[in-house]
């Protein structure tokens, strides 16, 4: 008579957060140790930053103005 091995996954699989972390964890440590790809970043906050700052400086306290400010905090969360 032959027996059936049967697994249960969830027994075997930590739980979800834990992994989510621990990618998280993995992913920070590789960015981190990626120094290209920091200064890259960076030049692009620094000079994301400027260009949306200087593009929508004073801007006028009207209808338009308000969706040019709007737009500007939109492009600055895509930049991110």
């Amino acid at each position: 008579m032959k027996t059936k091995m049967v697994f249960c996954l969830s027994e075997l699989m930590p739980p979800w957060a834990y992994q989510v972390v621990e990618l998280l964890k993995r992913d920070a440590e590789a960015h981190w140790r990626d120094s290209t790809y920091l200064m890259a970043k960076l030049i692009l906050n620094i000079v994301g930053g400027l260009f949306i700052g200087f593009t929508f400086f004073k801007t006028q306290h009207s209808i338009q103005g308000t969706q040019n400010k709007l737009f500007a905090i939109f492009m600055a969360m895509i930049l991110r």
